[in-house]
């Protein structure tokens, strides 16, 4: 588009909505904790804003807006953000109190577009968020704690990097969009704040 993307012929932007179908389906098929299913329902305003802006661009500052959000729907509906920072320097437990919402909302904004700025290589960001949720469904197994979401993700990752890479050939490539990029990035970020809480999370 002569701003921000460059390659070469019309390569579909539908990964994302493709992950996003995914999980919705095997979330009906295995079913999946009251978070997880709030978590996926805060991607839809993620979606909608980063599909329009692949295909007509938005403004910064409306991208910015949606994806609080969508943070904002899991805090409202879970009561789940970061509280402390634990003992990070030795002197006890750092207690955020009410700074905790707009902190947490400040990371989950920052991942976000950290995972869209790192959506430049064929395959890249998949493949980071592709051990992201492989490290955490082998930490949590390790505990005896089932990973349903993990379970949906990491299946679905391998088949949009099969045709992300060109393993069907090039005239069935596509790529993960922004709406793919912001998605993961709000899926993984959500994901470390949720099993980071010192109780018994499922």
């Amino acid at each position: 588009d002569e701003r921000r993307k460059s390659h070469l012929g019309a390569i579909p932007l539908i990964g994302g909505l493709a992950i996003f179908i995914s999980l919705i389906y095997g979330s009906i098929l295995l079913g999946i904790d009251y978070f997880f299913q709030i978590l996926l329902i805060s991607l839809v305003p993620l979606i909608f804003i980063g599909i329009l802006d692949d295909f007509k661009g938005v403004s910064i500052i409306l991208r910015l807006v949606v994806q609080v959000i969508s943070s904002w729907i899991v805090i409202i509906f879970t009561d789940i953000y970061i509280k402390d920072l634990g003992d990070l320097f030795g002197q006890g437990v750092i207690n955020l109190n009410e700074f905790g919402i707009p902190f947490t909302i400040f990371c989950v904004v920052g991942i976000c577009n950290a995972f869209n700025m790192l959506d430049g290589k064929d395959g890249l960001t998949g493949s980071v968020s592709l051990l992201v949720f492989m490290g955490l469904l082998i930490l949590l197994s390790f505990n005896s704690m089932e990973y349903q979401l993990g379970m949906i993700l990491i299946p679905t990752l391998l088949v949009f990097l099969a045709f992300n890479m060109n393993l069907f050939g090039i005239n069935r490539k596509i790529f993960l969009g922004d709406h793919g990029a912001l998605g993961l990035g709000h899926l993984i970020a959500w994901n470390l704040i949720y099993f980071s809480r010192e109780v018994n999370v499922l």
